[in-house]
């Protein structure tokens, strides 16, 4: 009935938790649960495209390094983010990386909204790995989560329009260049792909030009944020 009542006024209707049995009935889901460093994107990889999973909460005394992590993460999986305290206002660090975030999330909403999640970023070779703790996100949780991530994150997305895309986001203070594996879709099996990323960059990568090794892209297909 709600459905109905609000579907001719362009409605974006939500409401809480995974929700699988009303895809059809809600436009969106929020998600506030504790965040846990080994969690997997596994509603992003079976649902994306066609429903939204939002929420980034986080423990406003979580220093700048451990809240670019998970919502670097959160936002690469495809999550608008939000849901804070309202003391992150008083954070004006936080509140950049945030911004920085948005932006790219609102620059890339055909693989991130409307897409479909594919793979994670796969470097051939390991990576540095930086440390991160995240302080309990609410009231009902006393847990502190500590944990390690790679230097860069990223995934592979396949954009509504079919073409297939590497979100790619630096974690650190310094430049990172690594090789990863190509998403296999057929046809690029055994590829590899040269990326770099300047310092807390930001980058989408397409497909374009493929050779018996690596593939290099054209710099207009690159989107970095100012």
């Amino acid at each position: 009935l709600i459905r109905c009542a609000y579907n001719d006024r362009g409605a974006f209707l939500t409401t809480e938790g995974a929700g699988e049995a009303y895809l059809d009935l809600f436009d969106g889901f929020l998600q506030v649960v504790e965040r846990k460093p080994e969690d997997v994107p596994f509603w992003s990889a079976v649902y994306s495209g066609y429903t939204t999973y939002f929420c980034s909460s986080e423990n406003v005394d979580d220093d700048s390094q451990s809240f670019r992590i998970q919502q670097s993460r959160e936002m690469l999986w495809g999550h608008p983010l939000g849901w804070f305290d309202p003391g992150i206002l008083d954070k004006p660090q936080k509140v950049e990386i945030l911004r920085r975030l948005c932006t790219f999330r609102q620059n890339n909403l055909d693989a991130l909204a409307y897409g479909s999640l594919l793979d994670e970023l796969r470097p051939v070779s390991p990576l540095p790995e930086i440390e991160y703790t995240w302080k309990p996100r609410a009231n009902w949780s006393k847990s502190v989560n500590r944990g390690t991530c790679p230097a860069v994150v990223g995934n592979w997305w396949r954009t509504a329009d079919g073409e297939t895309v590497l979100l790619a986001a630096n974690l650190t203070d310094h430049p990172q260049t690594l090789e990863c594996k190509v998403w296999d879709d057929g046809r690029h099996a055994g590829k590899t792909a040269a990326v770099s990323l300047e310092a807390h960059e930001l980058k989408r990568i397409g497909i374009r030009q493929i050779n018996n090794q690596t593939f290099q892209l054209p710099k207009s297909t690159q989107r970095r944020l100012p």
